[in-house]
């Protein structure tokens, strides 16, 4: 009977010959070829096979039926290679040397990643041919472009000239920057396809992505197995910090599974002197502030894909953040007379943070169809958010008079966000591509602030102070965006998004507090002229909005030290902004930037002493700005890839019109800014790296005050054994003291803020399957059937 059921199995085998095809792929100096596309086509049926060479450059196809196929090889997504094939029996080519005569202009192997504007965006590809790449994060490698710059402390990704950008992993928001910069850290970038960077958002993206987006692709399912990467780093500033982070893939015929975890333990100090001189009532306040935040913190994520077919499939994402929070806060609030030594009175306070239980949901289904031959696709998104902090500030306040106040402020906030979106990506036979789709997204806001007066042994309620505010909006959106070749020289696209806002906010103790309604049209316009190879010209023109963010929607009151306070403000009005970008690129290696930005009601939080000497810490609209930015980029490698050098010299001028209550507010900048970065691999076998990362700004002058210039130094030494490297380095090593100071007129402040050099080291160890899927089952079947 068993051998019945061992006669029915291979029925299939001995009723239908099949059969498979292998070679190894090569570059003109006989060096293997990783990461090579291999793509199979039977030229009846029209049936694809595809696989990718391993780090030795074989491949493996099987499973072929007898015919004529077309072999296409494509290396980063350009084809290198085409030949006709008869298979009739099973095949091996041997050695796919791809000698001069090929066309590998489009290709570089000579480990330099390719940075190049395309229509309305920056793309890097080739990212696996960079020395730099091999056994470092994301995150790490991103260190090495020079249009996107990090802070000082790696917490923040920016695009040059922009503020904070929005994070996608696979054109997919995932809650949080926060989340996302965890993910980039943790994500291998051989695991990276291809990186955008939209610097001007179109019209397909939401009118408030103003800072930008940095888009990251992944490879996805180009094997079969288990693979991933854990990390253990440890932070040395003021007080030591840990933070471990890992990453897992998995594929397995239809299914395609990264998750991973991030764990942080963090600690660290805060010290600030802030003056205030009020001339009105001849009184000086000097603040002096000691502040230790302590954090706890776990960041799971989970990303499941399934194909129905190539053309076809659905997506799971899911991802928390659970946090422990807390912070110490020490303050002395110094009284003399204006310019004067003597000390007239101090007063004192202590404030205890609590947060033991922040957490924060996301999750998000999507689906993706392809829905002709030409790349034509449907892609349905919808999302859920969710974040709760119960956060209880225990204050001590001891005033110049000798008298004790003891009071708690417990602004405990709800926020629900739901969003549905769907896009159809139409593509022709010219190429020209039309977009559109809609929007909808729905928030609500639960904030119940309890103010409470220490009365032994509890807190009790202060009617006049504690209150409840509920908060909802929605936002309607839909837009269009067409893109096309006009010539062979010639690119353009245009678009225009529809937003409709509307929002209603109410507190226990004021009706309709809050109730805003507006529509706005965002046209955008791209043009890219190539006159040559070397030659490259691209104009963006966009609008964008900035709404207020949550936290500013509170209207209640929060005291921060004896005599200072900080207010949030509701009824904020957006920002508009018109920007103009004009880009000229040449060599592939140099690029000048040139940028006008339009920013109509601008809002930020500002500082404004009042008569009785209160310090009010509040968020308003204050005016109009026109800026102008001049950027020079230049980049390249050296040494067959083993020195990357880019450096960035960039120029701004702000001229800023406003007021706030009679107080004048204008202020004109100039600020330049100097960047230059320096990646060596200092071994043949790419296990020894060192790389410096040198900054300088000029002084620049804000709405927080004119801010002094500023010196940053990075510097890193990595060290690879296999699949285990060592990161050992240091930042903030030039880094002065930041100091602000104004004079308005009835009233001045300065401020400093002491930096403290942080130490750090990183251990990675990447594991899993390196080779193309199927090659470890064909060796297992070829010992059985032995």
């Amino acid at each position: 009977m068993k051998n019945f059921y061992y006669f029915l199995f291979f029925i299939p085998v001995f009723t239908f010959s099949q059969y498979r095809i292998s070679g190894n792929i090569e570059n003109s100096q006989g060096n293997p070829m990783d990461y090579a596309e291999v793509v199979l086509k039977h030229q009846n049926t029209g049936e694809l096979k595809n696989t990718i060479s391993d780090f030795e450059g074989f491949f493996e196809l099987e499973n072929l039926k007898k015919g004529k196929y077309q072999l296409t090889i494509f290396y980063f997504s350009e084809k290198i290679h085409e030949q006709e094939l008869l298979i009739d029996s099973n095949l091996d080519l041997k050695k796919l040397q791809l000698k001069s005569e090929i066309n590998l202009e489009a290709v570089d192997i000579t480990s330099k990643p390719k940075l190049k504007k395309k229509l309305g965006k920056y793309v890097l590809t080739n990212i696996s041919a960079s020395k730099f790449s091999k056994n470092k994060s994301t995150f790490e490698f991103l260190n090495t472009v020079p249009i996107l710059e990090t802070s000082h402390n790696n917490s923040s990704l920016k695009i040059r000239n922009r503020g904070d950008a929005t994070i996608l992993i696979n054109g997919k928001n995932v809650g949080s920057n926060d989340v996302a910069l965890n993910m980039i850290k943790s994500i291998p970038a051989s695991e990276i396809k291809r990186i955008e960077i939209i610097k001007n958002p179109g019209s397909e993206y939401s009118a408030s992505n103003k800072n930008g987006i940095i888009n990251v692709i992944l490879k996805g399912k180009d094997y079969e197995g288990l693979k991933g990467s854990v990390s253990l780093s440890s932070y040395q500033s003021f007080y030591n910090s840990q933070q471990f982070r890992s990453f897992l893939s998995y594929a397995k015929n239809k299914i395609y599974l990264t998750s991973g975890v991030a764990l942080r333990n963090s600690k660290s100090r805060l010290d600030a002197i802030n003056s205030y001189k009020n001339y009105e009532a001849n009184l000086e306040t000097e603040i002096l502030n000691s502040e230790i935040n302590k954090e706890k913190r776990i960041n799971p994520y989970l990303n499941f894909e399934y194909q129905f077919s190539k053309e076809e499939q659905i997506g799971v994402q899911f991802n928390a953040v659970f946090s422990d929070k807390n912070s110490k806060n020490h303050t002395e609030n110094i009284f003399r007379n204006v310019n004067e030594i003597a000390i007239d009175s101090v007063s004192t306070s202590e404030i205890l943070r609590e947060n033991p239980n922040f957490l924060q949901l996301f999750g998000n289904l999507n689906y993706y169809k392809k829905t002709d031959t030409l790349g034509s696709n449907l892609r349905i998104d919808f999302s859920s958010f969710y974040k709760k902090e119960d956060e209880k500030s225990y204050n001590n306040f001891n005033y110049a008079s000798d008298v004790f106040d003891s009071f708690i402020q417990n602004p405990a906030i709800e926020i629900s966000i739901l969003n549905f979106k769907t896009d159809y990506n139409k593509v022709f036979q010219n190429d020209a591509i039309l977009k559109y789709g809609v929007l909808g997204n729905y928030s609500k806001i639960n904030n119940d602030f309890f103010f409470g007066n220490f009365e032994n042994p509890i807190y009790v309620s202060d009617p006049k102070q504690s209150n409840k505010f509920d908060y909802k909006e929605y936002t309607i959106s839909a837009y269009a965006s067409y893109e096309t070749v006009i010539s062979k020289k010639i690119e353009g696209g245009f678009g225009l998004r529809l937003e409709h806002f509307s929002s209603e906010g109410e507190t226990e103790t004021v009706k309709n507090e809050v109730n805003i309604e507006n529509t706005y049209l965002f046209p955008s316009l791209f043009l890219l002229y190539d006159p040559s190879d070397n030659h490259e010209f691209t104009l963006d023109l966009v609008s964008n909005i900035m709404r207020a963010p949550y936290r500013n929607l509170n209207p209640f009151l929060e005291y921060t030290s004896p005599n200072s306070y900080r207010i949030s403000n509701p009824n904020l009005k957006p920002i508009l902004s018109y920007e103009a970008l004009l880009n000229y690129t040449f060599f592939d290696d140099f690029s000048f930037d040139f940028e006008y930005i339009h920013d109509q009601d601008l809002f930020n939080d500002f500082d404004v002493v009042l008569p009785n000497n209160d310090i009010e810490i509040l968020t308003d609209n204050y005016g109009n700005s026109n800026s102008y930015y001049l950027g020079f980029m230049y980049s390249n490698t050296f040494f067959h890839g083993n020195w990357n050098v880019s450096t960035t010299t960039e120029f701004t001028y702000d001229n800023t019109n406003g007021a706030y209550n009679g107080i004048n507010l204008d202020y004109e900048n100039k600020n330049f800014t100097f960047n230059l970065r320096n990646f060596v691999n200092l071994s043949k076998k790419n296990d020894l790296q060192f790389s410096c990362d040198y900054g300088f700004t000029s002084t620049s002058t804000n709405i927080f005050g004119e801010r002094n210039a500023l010196h940053s130094l990075k510097v890193t030494l990595s060290r690879t054994f296999n699949n285990f490297s060592v990161n050992i380095g240091a930042y903030d090593l030039a880094r002065e003291d930041l100091i602000l100071k104004e004079d308005r007129g009835t009233y001045s402040f300065y401020k400093k803020k002491n930096y403290y050099k942080t130490a750090y080291i990183n251990l990675r160890y990447d594991f899993g399957k390196k080779k193309v899927k199927k090659i470890y089952n064909k060796k297992i079947e070829g010992e059985r059937l032995k």
